[in-house]
């Protein structure tokens, strides 16, 4: 993800242009990084789910690990959001 991710959001927003973040929230995301998206203006978060069990996560990343997923992040975010 681009450092500089919330500048670009800020002057979106500050041009009156909606904001959307598509993400497969393969990259934690802290508290602070969370507070500078939405303090920047981002209108919504689209997160892409490619399973919910191990066995179909596998099927669709080849050794991947669905448990290294960062589910508190994810959480951290909606209850940001609400």
């Amino acid at each position: 993800m681009n450092r500089r991710l919330h500048e670009f959001i800020r002057m979106a927003s500050d041009r009156k242009n909606a904001t959307e973040l598509h993400s497969n929230l393969s990259l934690t995301l802290s508290d602070q990084r969370i507070d500078e998206l939405l303090s920047a203006g981002l209108g919504s978060l689209v997160a892409s789910v490619d399973a919910f069990s191990q066995q179909v996560y596998e099927i669709h990343r080849v050794g991947g690990n669905i448990g290294k997923r960062p589910v508190e992040a994810t959480t951290s975010f909606h209850m940001s959001l609400t």
